[in-house]
């Protein structure tokens, strides 16, 4: 909305308080990453609470004999998921570069964005790879990011498609969903439902 102060000859454009609320939260965790991080302190420790609470999503809406957490050395995604029909490999991303970089979008910016995407990419396709030798189910890959991290996600995956990014990383495809998605749409299906949706696309 915008205010009018009659008393000076200003108007003032006032962000909604939702707005205001969730620029801040997402300030506050960028930094939080960034140095607690680093340190091997309060960003790992946040790592690892969100990671506890996909698995425990995950556990709910493909069963907990289904779920396992992919542990190792090297490259590798969060989480391997044995379906009827097909593996998914799902890696989890809560961030993917500083506030200021998805904030002003700058080139530079975008290339950071870009990267942490790309390294992403690269975990889902060691573990899609590890997961083909296992077994002949065809093996898919999901990485799920936060609510706040759907607009970059998608030129990058039209750009790695079109540009043979992800044949060159031995994937077909990368579906880029959030937790929330994900939980709705198999509310509102099956598994068989879901399977034959993620083989037709």
């Amino acid at each position: 909305p915008i205010y009018e102060d009659k008393r000076f000859a200003h108007a003032y454009l006032m962000p909604s308080p939702f707005m205001l609320i969730r620029t801040f939260r997402q300030a506050v965790f960028s930094k939080i990453f960034e140095y607690g991080g680093n340190k091997g302190v309060v960003g790992d420790v946040l790592g690892l609470a969100i990671e506890a609470q996909v698995y425990t999503a995950l556990c709910s809406m493909f069963g907990t004999t289904k779920v396992t957490k992919i542990d190792g050395k090297g490259k590798h995604a969060d989480f391997h998921v044995i379906l009827d029909e097909m593996n998914l490999i799902i890696e989890v991303k809560t961030n993917i570069g500083d506030f200021s970089d998805k904030a002003m979008m700058t080139p530079a910016g975008v290339a950071k964005v870009w990267s942490q995407l790309y390294r992403a990419s690269e975990q889902c396709a060691a573990s899609v790879n590890q997961f083909k030798v296992q077994n002949d189910k065809t093996t898919l890959a999901l990485i799920l990011v936060a609510e706040h991290m759907t607009g970059e996600p998608m030129p990058f995956q039209s750009c790695a498609m079109r540009t043979g990014l992800y044949n060159a990383l031995g994937l077909r495809e990368v579906e880029f969903l959030t937790l929330n998605t994900l939980e709705y749409i198999l509310a509102n299906c099956s598994l068989a439902e879901f399977q034959k949706v993620l083989f037709a696309k």
